[in-house]
């Protein structure tokens, strides 16, 4: 939200609160608004990153995904509604509907509306205009005991290089553990048991 209030503040000089006000009464322009916002999220998130080869550095995008970018907007719309639109509904208890921004619907489908637009937006043109992944760009596999393993050595072996209390360190092993044979509650509780006395 933090972005949200900057941007329209200093790059669009209008008040970022009267964006949502818009929304909610279905204004194009603030759709447009929201639009150019979200544009800017995924451009402006070019950062320097260590590349191998010929470069010692490279600028990227970090958002890739257009995944990334409704998760943004999903978490927008839920702070709008409990804070400039909330506030809204207190001053005028007769046109709560009205003040009302929702991802989804009250059946958990999709919303509709200019929320729901937008949200299509993302995904139909947003995405292709600038490459964004609209499925999953790597494969989840689970880690094998021997994964863990090594996970575990590293943590125990390079303990000086990892700034933690060895107390959450030591929790987060019987995380790890917990995860190789199902035990993680009764691992953590013993693990918190030893680690307190």
């Amino acid at each position: 939200m933090e972005s949200w209030k900057l941007y329209f503040t200093d790059v669009i000089e209008i008040d970022p609160d009267r964006v949502w006000l818009d929304l909610c009464r279905g204004i194009e322009e603030a759709k447009d608004y929201c639009r150019a916002f979200l544009w800017s999220y995924v451009e402006d998130s070019g950062q320097k990153l260590v590349v191998l080869g010929p470069k010692e550095y490279e600028y990227r995008r970090t958002v890739n995904s257009a995944s990334s970018v409704t998760q943004c907007w999903r978490e927008l719309i839920a702070e709008a509604d409990s804070t400039v639109l909330r506030k809204r509904r207190d001053e005028e208890p007769d046109k709560e509907n009205l003040w009302r921004l929702k991802f989804l619907d009250h059946t958990n489908q999709r919303g509709r509306g200019p929320v729901f637009e937008i949200s299509r937006w993302i995904f139909h043109t947003l995405a292709k205009e600038l490459n964004l992944a609209i499925t999953l760009t790597f494969e989840k596999i689970e880690a094998t005991a021997e994964d863990v393993i090594v996970l575990l050595n590293t943590l125990w072996e390079r303990a000086d290089d990892i700034f933690c209390q060895p107390r959450t360190r030591l929790s987060f092993h019987g995380t790890l553990l917990g995860g190789i044979g199902g035990l993680g509650k009764q691992l953590q509780d013993g693990l918190h048991t030893v680690t307190s006395i």
